[in-house]
């Protein structure tokens, strides 16, 4: 397969799975928020730190599977984490309504923002290009 097709297939793996956990996401905290008297940015962030490692093993397998993950690409791919989970704290903070229906939308809207990071931070930084080179321990 060309580099471009793989990248191609790349991106659309991505998105399934991203897309996946992003709906499983919002539709997650945005129950947790309307029903608990947690603060919805706490509720967020901590429902975003708990899909971390599923979804981590979940693009391992599946959207970069002809890319090696580098030595330490969890800890990277927490990091880049990080910056999705800032995105989506920000709008739990600013603009939620504790209305199940209106802050799914906002939830997914956030998380769409913080897929398009995610991914180029994940294609450039946490998978190389060549399954040979320092593939092996991803913690």
């Amino acid at each position: 397969m060309s580099k471009k097709g793989d990248h191609a297939g790349g991106l659309f793996r991505f998105l399934i799975v991203g897309g996946t956990a992003a709906l499983a996401y919002a539709l997650v905290t945005a129950a947790l928020v309307s029903r608990l008297p947690l603060p919805p940015a706490l509720t967020s962030a901590l429902v975003w730190l708990a899909f971390i490692p599923p979804v981590f093993w979940c693009h391992c397998r599946f959207t970069f599977r002809a890319r090696a993950p580098r030595r330490g690409a969890l800890g990277l791919y927490a990091l880049t984490q990080g910056i999705s989970l800032t995105i989506v704290s920000a709008a739990g903070a600013l603009f939620v309504t504790r209305d199940m229906l209106l802050d799914t939308g906002l939830y997914l809207a956030a998380s769409a923002l913080a897929a398009i990071t995610s991914y180029a931070l994940n294609h450039l930084l946490v998978f190389r290009d060549h399954p040979a080179s320092g593939s092996g321990n991803i913690l």
